[in-house]
């Protein structure tokens, strides 16, 4: 009879362990979604009328003046390539992310 009951309270003792560590696991898993909302939510940007734009025109004749001055400047192709990809004129946003590559094959944008 004592062997039974000391079988049993050490079934006892892993359903216990086990529960303990499935809550442990679940308060963990619930504290990261919401600190994963929390710093999402925190860290977005306060929206306003009075934010500056970005001005791509002026960005775009920079760019064109120094690919023109200096036309072996990569990071220059790189980014007249995000201005015209974010302006939507993605035929010279292609040209000018080619010409990036030429000059240095294999890079990350």
């Amino acid at each position: 009879m004592t062997k039974k009951k000391a079988k049993q309270s050490r079934t006892i003792t892993h359903q216990t362990v086990l529960i303990i560590a499935v809550g442990a696991f679940l308060v963990g898993f619930i504290s990261g979604v919401g600190f994963a909302l929390f710093k999402t939510n925190s860290t977005l940007p306060a929206t306003s009328n009075s934010s500056p734009s970005i001005d791509y025109d002026k960005m775009e004749k920079d760019f064109v003046a120094e690919v023109l001055n200096n036309p072996e400047n990569t990071e220059a192709w790189i980014q007249l390539g995000h201005v015209y990809f974010d302006t939507k004129i993605y035929d010279k946003a292609i040209t000018a992310y080619e010409k990036s590559l030429e000059l240095k094959p294999g890079i990350n944008f």
